[in-house]
């Protein structure tokens, strides 16, 4: 067995591989800056008042793209400083460990925390564009039997997936899934799947689609969920193994829901 000694040097080492890895990235961050003039194309998207540009595609920014990965650091208990910058994309994995996340992640990309055995709590993740355009393109969280909070409100560009959280109770006080018209043409794969955390009880208090293609709710696999949230553009509802009845069914009707839903 590695004596107390063998066990901090090695922990050690592997947080200066992971700091090694954010310190490269953020250099060719920087080169990007240099290649567009110096400037900081993230604080170019606003004018000197601070007002939403009209079309941020007319705007001819070259766009970072730092993507990070984390994968199979079983003894880690916390990420390395410095990762409190803008991320396109960002995957934890396998991290057994794992307590806990930075609190001041920005992510433009996909995010997923897979396999983190002993996390309890994911921050709010906050957007590179303020208020103007959704923070995450698509959250995935799965077997992080330990995970008992998410952040009060979650915002993704079109999807969320949760599942193999055993500990959840709630996911979330509200969600809102989609973005301004003008950006769904680069999207797929939208909506709502929930699976296999049986203690969950309620998923939020609203959720809000603003898609007009067909959005899908799933939940699959969790018996002590009785209720559905209040729904807003969700067109099919899909139900597997919940404690969802008809009566609840029919209370959801009557409060006007017009989609389908469908028990299987």
């Amino acid at each position: 067995m590695p004596t107390v000694t063998q066990q901090i040097s090695t922990k050690e080492r592997m947080i200066k591989r992971l700091e090694g890895k954010i310190a490269e990235i953020k250099g060719e961050i920087e080169e990007i800056k240099k290649a567009n003039g110096g400037v900081d194309p993230y604080k170019e998207w606003r004018d000197s008042k601070g007002t939403k540009p009209e079309l941020l595609d007319n705007r001819n920014v070259e766009w970072p793209s730092p993507r990070l990965s984390i994968t199979g650091y079983p003894d880690m208990t916390r990420l390395p400083e410095g990762l409190d910058g803008l991320w396109n994309g960002m995957t934890i994995r396998r991290c057994k460990a794992l307590e806990t996340l930075p609190s001041r992640i920005k992510i433009t990309g996909n995010f997923a925390v897979l396999d983190c055995k002993a996390l309890k709590k994911i921050p709010s993740l906050r957007t590179a564009w303020g208020q103007w355009c959704a923070p995450v393109n698509s959250i995935k969280i799965w077997n992080c039997p330990q995970l008992q909070k998410l952040p009060g409100t979650i915002r993704s560009f079109r999807s969320l997936r949760i599942g193999k959280c055993p500990s959840l109770k709630k996911i979330c006080s509200q969600i809102h899934i989609g973005v301004p018209s003008h950006y769904r043409q680069c999207a797929n794969d939208v909506g709502v799947y929930i699976e296999d955390c049986p203690s969950l009880t309620k998923i939020c208090r609203k959720l809000v689609v603003s898609w007009e293609e067909n959005f899908t709710l799933t939940i699959k696999d969790c018996p002590n969920l009785t209720g559905l949230p209040e729904m807003v553009g969700v067109q099919r509802v899909i139900l597997e193994n919940t404690g969802i009845g008809d009566a609840e069914i029919a209370m959801l009707k009557f409060s006007g829901y017009k989609g389908k839903i469908i028990v299987k």
